[in-house]
């Protein structure tokens, strides 16, 4: 079948393809979309990404609960911290499908009274394993 591709290489069928044809271009266009070939293979399965403030009362640790989006994740993502502030350290702690605890510390270990802004992303590759 003469079918024509994007530019990310999913195929479609064009105007002189014959209607028989049409659901070879259908399939590969759908097996394309679903992650397991062509330009869409290394495609997460699930990815999600957000800021949470975490905030200390005269303490030298803190945490904050982060709920991911219902059904994302089938499987515990990966899950990558960053702080907003050279001067804390942070963690995910208790991984589900369903979301982590960010846990915040004070690089020098003292307490303070303060909000910390934290980023945030998890990623699962495949529909049965976070990596892949």
């Amino acid at each position: 079948m003469p079918s024509s591709t994007t530019r990310a290489g999913l195929p479609y069928p064009i105007g002189t393809d014959p209607v028989s044809d049409g659901d070879d271009a259908i399939k590969n266009l759908a097996n394309r979309l679903d992650g397991s070939s062509g330009a869409l293979a290394s495609a997460p399965y699930g990815m999600a990404a957000g800021t949470v403030s975490v905030v200390f009362s005269n303490v030298p640790n803190s945490s904050a609960a982060v709920t991911f989006p219902a059904g994302r994740f089938s499987q515990p993502p990966n899950v990558l911290t960053a702080g907003q502030n050279s001067f804390f350290v942070t963690a995910a702690g208790s991984i589900t499908a369903t979301g982590f605890t960010m846990n915040v510390r004070h690089a020098q270990n003292t307490n303070q009274t303060t909000t910390v802004p934290t980023n945030w992303v998890a990623v699962q590759m495949t529909s049965a394993s976070a990596n892949g």
